[in-house]
């Protein structure tokens, strides 16, 4: 009976580390008479929509999409123009503007020091801050900014530990276009780097942070067409931390987020409620390319919610190993409503984790008390996930190292995926886990997938364990899994095929109408029925697999045979066509 991995080994594996960030300070909260009513609403709506974190209903699979939309759309200035040369004093600036106004800086010049955004009132147009220049010398609206602009953009840099740029809490309603933002090229290459921009803080209030109630989140900040980065020898924790209400990061370069020792992110959020807008960036960073959670908000009740991760390139460059410590390309810990979509995720290997591409778990960081905490509501379609030891990640609650939160993991949808080159990738991996579900999970629905591994004689299309016959509510249909191991379906320690999904969820679970590849004749009799297994790869009738073709071709025998005379697997077609742009060189 095929048994390759122990339950504590798979557990151990999987289990994320923690991210060291320390609990925040609890404090009563700081009374603020300038509070804008229209932050508050912001921020306690978005707290009033997270689910009792005791609610174990369960639910249809379809996950709730994000309630809430960030409008992006530039709003014509109604203010003054301010116009800052390179030896003017720009804090000054930036303290008298208001709303309406355009805070132009000199094109190539370069504004070192620490700046921040200071407390000001909503109004009907945000104070835009902008490199002067033509608005055709900058990419149109939509369009990326790539590192080809850096010669006429006006940069804004830091020359130590602290931000480039940091709200003064609250604050609202800031437009930041056309900047460079990045770390002095003289700050020393050994130190250690906390953040390039910071939106909101992490309620630390030890580290004299703010941001210890809903009163004190900052609101409606867009960044639009921005190139921020670090350095290539810099060592720098995130480019930007997303903590405020209602803001968006958009048709932007981050890059060269990277750490050694430290989890490391080109975007990552855990005190602010969203809504949030990630759309149309390349995003490069070394931990955890987007994550939201891994520390704990200060904010009693909160989690990011009504996320929207759109069209971006989320890349790691593999020069980075060794040099910088690497995890995964996304991750949630800490989310409800989010939406990820039209992406393309590239490159990951093994080193402070086992090479998991994409993980989606609940889990508080160093807190104890905040057991409010946890993902719920995810959709992840049309997505293309390539060159990874691992592929998706599902995992219910991760308790390792501190106390289980009480809101597990629930209401997963993915669809319409293309998980590729799974296995081993530079020089890592070696299971090549196609799927791996954790513990109790509930409502989680795969449906039109394609996953190709390239190991020829590992690569399970589905692992799970400790769900204890407790998970609920496990849809996984209409699939392609192509990989060598020899069968489909694992839980440790027991027998393959549906003896596993029944220890890992009872009869609450469906399999059906999957096209498997590599499944030994042997062991075809233990799998559950209505699906295909192959003997090998290749009679699954691929287009052209060595070319990347994974469409079935029409000489495959599972062609048109999904749901509704659909073929298996993901809309490759409909992929192609969303990701269209998505990578821009």
């Amino acid at each position: 009976m095929p048994n390759v991995i122990s339950t504590r080994r798979l557990l151990s594996a999987a289990a994320g580390l923690s991210v060291l960030l320390g609990c925040p300070e609890r404090s009563r909260p700081q009374s603020n008479p300038t509070t804008d009513s229209t932050v508050l609403r912001d921020v306690r709506a978005a707290i009033a929509a997270t689910p009792a974190q005791n609610d174990t209903t369960p639910r249809d699979s379809i996950a709730e999409l994000p309630q809430s939309q960030v409008d992006v759309r530039s709003v014509p200035p109604t203010g003054s123009t301010i116009r800052i040369g390179p030896n003017d004093n720009l804090q000054s600036a930036l303290d008298r503007a208001r709303p309406g106004d355009v805070i132009r800086l000199a094109s190539g010049a370069t504004y070192a020091g620490n700046f921040t955004l200071p407390t000001k009132a909503c109004g009907t147009a945000p104070i835009v801050i902008r490199t002067d220049v033509p608005d055709s010398d900058l990419p149109a609206d939509g369009e990326r900014i790539t590192p080809a602009a850096s010669p006429r953009l006006a940069k804004i840099a830091t020359r130590n530990d602290r931000p480039a740029i940091r709200t003064v809490n609250p604050t609202c309603g800031w437009r930041l276009f056309g900047l460079e933002v990045t770390v002095a090229s003289d700050l020393a290459p050994g130190a250690l780097h906390y953040v390039l921009i910071a939106l909101g803080d992490g309620g630390w209030a030890k580290g004299g942070d703010t941001q210890t109630s809903a009163d004190r989140v900052p609101s409606r900040i867009i960044l639009d067409r921005m190139y921020v980065h670090g350095q290539e020898a810099t060592s720098l924790r995130r480019c930007i931390a997303l903590n405020s209400a209602r803001s968006a990061v958009v048709n932007s370069w981050i890059s060269d987020c990277h750490a050694k020792g430290f989890d490391s992110q080109a975007i990552e959020g855990w005190n602010g409620p969203g809504p949030y807008l990630i759309e149309n960036n390349f995003l490069s960073g070394a931990g955890e390319n987007i994550m939201f959670g891994g520390g704990d908000p200060a904010i009693v009740g909160l989690s990011p919610s009504d996320i929207t991760i759109r069209g971006n390139h989320v890349w790691k460059d593999p020069t980075w190993k060794g040099k910088w410590t690497v995890k995964n390309l996304f991750e949630l810990k800490n989310a409800r409503r989010v939406l990820i979509e039209n992406n393309v995720f590239e490159n990951n290997w093994a080193d402070a984790q086992q090479g998991m591409a994409i993980v989606i778990k609940s889990s508080q960081d160093a807190c104890g008390t905040c057991t409010w905490q946890g993902t719920t509501d995810v959709t992840f379609r049309y997505n293309m996930v390539k060159n990874s030891p691992r592929g998706f990640t599902l995992q219910a609650v991760d308790c390792a190292g501190q106390k289980c939160v009480d809101v597990h993991v629930r209401r997963v949808r993915a669809e319409n995926n293309l998980f590729y080159n799974i296995g081993t990738f530079n020089g890592t991996g070696s299971d090549g886990f196609l799927m791996l579900l954790l513990l109790d999970l509930r409502d989680v629905a795969i449906r039109h997938n394609t996953f190709v591994g390239n190991l020829p004689t590992r690569g399970t299309a589905l692992v799970m364990d400790g769900g204890n016959g407790q998970a609920r509510n496990l849809t996984i249909t209409d699939n392609v899994f192509a990989s060598g191991v020899g069968y489909a379906i694992l839980y440790s320690g027991t027998r393959v095929g549906s003896e596993s999904l029944r220890a890992m969820a009872g009869d609450s679970w469906t399999f059906a109408r999957n096209a498997v590849g590599s499944v030994n004749p042997e062991y075809v009799r233990l799998h559950p029925p209505g699906n295909w297994y192959a003997p090998t790869v290749a009679k699954i009738g691929f287009v052209d697999q060595e070319g990347g073709d994974f469409r079935l071709s029409a000489k495959s025998e599972f062609k048109q045979h999904g749901l509704g005379g659909t073929d298996p697997g993901a809309d490759l077609n409909g992929l192609k066509k969303r990701l269209e742009g998505v990578v821009v060189r």
